[in-house]
């Protein structure tokens, strides 16, 4: 936790399921980077350069995906003044605090969360969810097991997000008492 004159910053490292997710996404990404490539030169040594040329327009896809993996990588959480800012690569999302109901998912909803963000066993970190025990939620996550369940309002609209804190007791702790 850093605190500057403005905000406090509660990191949100990388670890758990969503660590492992990501590390699987890369590496099954790269094999296809590298087969495209492979098939590539094949084609071009045995003279065929129609299909060196589609394999390598085909090896763009996983490069381009490789490079996007990182888009919605959860940077951090920072609490000022009855406001939270979740920091991710792509952007910020903002939710006012006032009013809101924070608390830590127990063990049985993460792992409802696991197999609810699990897409062919790579664990996704954030999106868009709806789940009969959970409800519909927006996830923002770098290590399920820290999972705090914001409830809170936007604009007169109901607002529910999951984010992971390094650590949930300490941010938990800051927000009551940022509310309070």
């Amino acid at each position: 936790m850093t605190t500057t004159t403005t905000a406090t910053l509660f990191p949100c490292s990388l670890g758990g399921a969503v660590a492992q997710g990501r590390r699987r996404l890369r590496q099954f990404l790269g094999f296809l980077l590298l087969l495209m490539i492979g098939v590539a030169v094949a084609a071009f040594v045995n003279g065929k350069l129609g299909g060196g040329m589609i394999a390598l327009i085909a090896a763009i896809g996983p490069l381009f995906a490789l490079g996007l993996v990182g888009e919605t990588d959860l940077d951090g959480l920072y609490l000022s003044k009855g406001l939270l800012t979740i920091a991710l690569s792509s952007g910020n999302e903002r939710i006012p605090l006032a009013g809101a109901s924070l608390r830590r998912l127990d063990e049985k909803e993460i792992l409802h969360l696991e197999r609810l963000a699990s897409h062919a066993g790579i664990i996704a970190g954030t999106g868009g969810y709806d789940s009969a025990q959970l409800g519909e939620f927006d996830l923002y996550a770098s290590n399920l097991h820290n999972a705090i369940l914001v409830e809170a309002s936007l604009n007169d609209e109901p607002l529910r997000v999951v984010v992971t804190p390094d650590d949930p007791a300490t941010f938990l702790a800051a927000v009551t008492a940022e509310t309070l």
